[in-house]
């Protein structure tokens, strides 16, 4: 056992690596995690913005024909899964 009380990892032969050590760390309120989740959520909140501004401009550049190809299709992924499942 650690000093908090947390199990340790056994590998015969090695001691034990430096992320598993982290992730027997990790809490739902502890500060890793806090900042991996605070990451995410902005990766995810520039890609939304990207995508949009993106879908802006091809709206303006390809008109009609992109306003179906919007109707048609996600904007992700562009192939549902009913497609994909041969339905």
């Amino acid at each position: 056992m650690s000093s908090m009380g947390i199990p340790m990892m056994k590998i015969p032969g090695e001691k034990a690596t430096l992320a598993a050590m982290a992730c027997t760390q990790v809490t739902p309120t502890s500060k890793p995690l806090r900042i991996c989740c605070g990451l995410l959520f902005i990766a995810t909140a520039s890609l939304i913005i990207t995508a949009r501004v993106e879908e802006g401009k091809n709206l303006r550049k390809f008109g009609d024909d992109y306003t179906q190809y919007l109707n048609e299709t996600k904007m992700f992924v562009p192939i549902g899964f009913n497609e994909l499942a041969g339905i």
